[in-house]
């Protein structure tokens, strides 16, 4: 029987975002990935099969999480933190592949930073939050330093939506860490 509880929501998010991560990945193999160039194909790629397992870990975490063991929860709750992880440091590689492609070593440097605290929430869950916060807040110390470096054709096509991304970050960061829905119907 299906029924209405505190983890329906986050069960059908994650499962269409899953469907559609799914969906996107086929039109773009369908549609010639590669033609875009290696950098790019590899910058994309890495996003959407990191998204994937985001998807998919927290899909499974908050359908079987509630209704399993300790041990199995915590099994779970690792896995999914490490798809947050996964996603966090997948949306970096795009933008400091392409950011970065003049400085390789700095983009490097600001990747290993950011994974080293997501990789952390995945080893210690009951930190996760903070953790998690972490990665994603450090992702402003390379879009500083973007804001200086490029031309201002680049600035133009890119500035828009890069503020909606870290936008859409932000919302996403307050819900995660507000606990949202989990806090408002327990």
């Amino acid at each position: 029987a299906l029924y209405i509880h505190n983890e329906t929501f986050n069960i059908w998010t994650h499962a269409v975002g899953c469907a559609y991560i799914l969906w996107r990945l086929t039109a773009l193999y369908l549609h010639g990935l590669g033609a875009c160039g290696p950098s790019a194909t590899v910058a994309v790629l890495t996003y959407y099969v990191a998204a994937l397992f985001c998807l998919m870990s927290s899909t499974t975490y908050h359908l079987f999480g509630g209704v399993s063991s300790k041990r199995t929860h915590d099994i779970l709750l690792r896995i999914d933190m490490l798809g947050i992880g996964a996603l966090i440091a997948g949306s970096y590689v795009p933008g400091l592949l392409f950011t970065f492609r003049d400085r390789p070593l700095a983009g490097v440097g600001y990747f290993a930073l950011m994974a080293s605290f997501a990789l952390a929430a995945a080893a210690c869950p009951s930190r996760r939050q903070r953790l998690l916060s972490m990665a994603t807040a450090i992702g402003v110390v390379p879009a500083g330093d973007w804001t200086i470096h490029p031309t201002s054709a680049e600035r133009a096509v890119h500035l828009a939506p890069f503020i909606g991304m870290f936008a859409c970050y932000g919302i996403e960061l307050a819900i995660f860490f507000f606990r949202v829905p989990e806090r408002l119907n327990p």
